[in-house]
């Protein structure tokens, strides 16, 4: 048996883990593609490194 994460195998949690991080990267693609304009990869990384400051900043606050 391999590597398990409470009741599930390490693969499932794996497969999910990407499975979120591709839905994330849509929303980002469409709220760019819809609301900001800029170049796909650009928009997808500006509009992570804004989501990732407000994530740190929340953190800061003690949320």
């Amino acid at each position: 048996m391999g590597l398990e994460f409470g009741s599930r195998p390490m693969g499932a949690v794996m497969f999910e883990i990407a499975v979120v991080c591709l839905v994330i990267t849509a929303v980002l693609a469409y709220v760019n593609h819809r609301f900001v304009g800029l170049p796909t990869t650009i928009g997808v990384m500006a509009i992570a490194l804004l989501l990732s400051l407000g994530l740190i900043a929340l953190d800061r606050m003690g949320f």
